[in-house]
């Protein structure tokens, strides 16, 4: 709806403006889900990780009825003086959702 009120806002034909809703995608590697083949469920949500979506995604593991959880997590850039803080919640986050296994990576140079 809001996308329709800026688009007549701007003087938009309303096909033009329900075309470019059509073909609208969503953000990549934000919550996306794969289901595999194999019964293997994987939630990808890699773009520019922060602690908010890094707790959503843990906590929509965490619902999930599978057998094993595990969570592949990269490091929070940009975090500043909360960088430790916002890390340590994030294990506390790991540990509410009853993670199996909890995998940790970070980038240990800018061509990596």
């Amino acid at each position: 709806m809001c996308a329709i009120c800026v688009g007549l806002q701007n003087n938009i034909e309303t096909s033009k403006i329900l075309e470019g809703i059509g073909e609208f995608e969503l953000t990549k590697n934000r919550m996306e889900i794969i289901e595999r083949e194999d019964n293997v469920k994987i939630i990808n949500d890699s773009y520019n990780a922060n602690y908010d979506s890094m707790r959503a995604g843990i906590e929509y593991l965490g619902m999930t009825k599978d057998t094993r959880k595990i969570a592949i997590l990269g490091n929070m850039g940009e975090l500043g003086d909360y960088t430790k803080e916002l890390h340590e919640k994030v294990g506390e986050e790991i540990y509410k959702n009853n993670i199996d296994i909890l995998i940790t990576v970070r980038r240990i140079c800018k061509n990596f």
